[in-house]
């Protein structure tokens, strides 16, 4: 295997292996973890040690990379290159996804869902067979998230660079964040109402969820903040909780998947989904992360994602969240901000 970052990932994929690469949010070093065999490993009970990474719809497909190889590897991302490459593009669905808004709000005004994220695709023509320069292109425009290339050759390839924590914990100790309300980091922070609302929603919903089913818990919520992420900023509120009764699989099963990439209630926002999403999500908005044991993980939320097919062409993806204020037009150019946000780092 190569001393360097590309090096060792041009011969895992030239050897057929599954590996992920990955870098913590405002972290330095790159984490490789990879098999010796292409086998696909799964886990339901999220017991073992390894890199998990798990679709939207069903998290007991959720496939593991073993920690059993693993290597760190220093880093120093280049922050001089201005990314000229596919800074724009042909955007398309736009008709069909502002009619499935104008739905999203009608279901809203009837009562029968508070909020629910929609989401849309762009396919993206790249020039490299392995995209080994994208990674490198997120490491350094996304200094503060969560930046990973996955790769099996039985299953695909994803990448991407996500501000979303699903949760982190250690023990009886838990940490998990609702995000929320998408601006332009052109518009200065000047967060609206229905920003402000979709955030407190999201909020609300994970308290709530957590107080119901861990009776016992100290709950504690962070005050709003604004993260800029690129070209996007975000609210984010951090809450944490202690209780003996957390485990990995319980709190997957409470919190997955989070108000801000389904809706509220869960079930029915998940309903009208699976109806009006002209194309499934696959991993677009389930989780990655590393699980150490049924106690120890750090979980992430699979947003600001492509995968890449071998025709060496990207699929990336955007949601907005839909609520009862949202102009079906300004949702449609969150989605296209979004896809943005991956789309400059395409080589």
């Amino acid at each position: 295997m190569g001393s360097n970052l590309a090096d060792s990932i041009e011969n895992l994929w030239n050897s057929n292996h599954p590996f992920v690469a990955f870098r913590y949010p405002s972290k330095k070093k790159i984490h490789l973890y990879y098999q010796k065999e292409n086998s696909i490993l799964k886990t339901t009970n999220f017991k073992e040690s390894g890199f998990v990474f798990a679709p939207f719809l069903n998290e007991d497909s959720t496939i593991y990379i073993p920690d059993t190889y693993h290597k760190k590897i220093a880093y120093n991302p280049s922050n001089d290159k201005l990314f000229s490459i596919n800074k724009g593009f042909e955007a398309n669905n736009k008709k069909e996804f502002i009619a499935s808004v104008e739905k999203a709000i009608n279901e809203i005004h009837s009562k029968n869902i508070y909020k629910v994220v929609l989401s849309r695709q762009q396919k993206i023509k790249g020039k490299n067979a392995i995209p080994i320069k994208t990674f490198e292109n997120l490491l350094s425009l996304y200094n503060n998230a969560f930046v990973y290339l996955w790769h099996h050759p039985k299953v695909g390839t994803w990448l991407g660079a996500t501000p979303e924590q699903l949760f982190s914990l250690k023990h009886n100790k838990m940490q998990t964040v609702a995000l929320a309300g998408t601006i332009s980091t052109q518009d200065k922070f000047n967060w609206s109402n229905k920003e402000k609302k979709e955030q407190n929603i999201v909020t609300e919903y994970i308290t709530d969820n957590l107080k119901q089913k861990f009776k016992n818990s100290k709950i504690k919520e962070g005050a709003l903040k604004t993260i800029k992420v690129g070209n996007i900023a975000h609210l984010k509120t951090k809450i944490t909780a202690v209780d003996t009764d957390f485990t990995v699989k319980y709190l997957i099963k409470v919190l997955h998947p989070t108000p801000a990439v389904c809706g509220v209630p869960k079930d029915k926002a998940h309903s009208f989904i699976s109806k009006q999403e002209a194309s499934k999500r696959e991993y677009y908005t389930g989780f990655l992360g590393v699980v150490k044991n049924s106690t120890k993980a750090k979980l992430f939320v699979n947003i600001r994602c492509t995968s890449f097919a071998n025709n060496n062409e990207y699929t990336l993806y955007g949601g907005a969240g839909i609520t009862a204020e949202s102009n079906p037009l300004m949702e449609y150019e969150e989605t296209q901000n979004k896809i943005l946000a991956i789309s400059r780092c395409l080589e």
